[in-house]
Parts: C-alpha cells; structure tokens; sequence
C-alpha cells in the first residue's frame, strides 16, 4: 500500500514543482510491472526534463525544486527506503542516431516503464528508437 501511495504522491509534488520543465515521469523495475516485495523493493523513478536551453529556470534552480521533493520521503521513515531517481535531460536520450551513450540495459527496462506523467520516449512502439541502427531489444 505505501508503494502506491508514494508513487502518486511523489510525481503529483514533482509535476507540480517543475510545471512545463518537466517532460515525463517514468517508473520502471519491479514497481511498474506490480512485483513488489514490501520492506524489499523500491520505486524507480525516472525524470525527464526539457534540454537545457528550453527550461524557464536555471537547471541548478530545477534540481532543488526536485530535491525538496525527495527531501520530504527521505525525512519519513516509511518512504525513506522505497526512493530511487533518475534526473535526464531530454537531449541525453537515445534517438534514431543510437543510444547518446545510454546504457543500453536502462533503455530496455524503460522501453516497458509505466507512465505516470507525459509520454515514454524510451517506448519500444515509439519511433525515437525502432527507426535507430541500434535494436535495444537484443
């Protein structure tokens, strides 16, 4: 049940903070395909921001934003544990040019993340990666 509440809690606090910076928010891993082992798991989250020349604020201002955020779960011993994120810039993903120095095990596990917030760009439907020379999926 934490896990649930965390999820929408967390992204509902991050959406609200960063507004139009924010591009999407992925959860991945055991989370988003429902295998959680309470005391156990964790929740993958996955942010993904405008690039750099397209955010309204200063980057240094964005990650703050987002840190208050976690700084909330960190503090309470219920969530504490449960916490894991990524922070990516729109620009640092893979593209129809290759995987832009992405680990390419991330990509995979991603390409089934459950969407919380936006679009998956990662999504193995999407054409971002199937019109790619690199085939992530081997």
């Amino acid at each position: 049940m934490e896990y649930k509440v965390m999820k929408k809690k967390f992204f509902k606090g991050v959406q609200k903070s960063l507004g139009d910076d924010l591009v999407a928010i992925l959860v991945y891993g055991g989370s988003a395909s429902e295998r959680i082992f309470s005391g156990v798991s964790d929740i993958d989250f996955f942010i993904i921001l405008k690039s750099i020349d397209k955010l309204s604020k200063p980057l240094s201002e964005v990650y703050g934003l987002i840190s208050e955020q976690v700084l909330e779960y960190l503090e309470n011993p219920l969530f504490a544990s449960i916490l894991d994120y990524d922070i990516f810039l729109e620009d640092q993903l893979p593209n129809s040019d290759g995987l832009n120095g992405f680990s390419a095990i991330r990509a995979l596990a991603l390409s089934s993340a459950e969407v919380l917030v936006g679009e998956n760009p990662l999504d193995r439907k999407s054409t971002r990666l199937n019109s790619s020379h690199t085939d992530i999926s081997r």
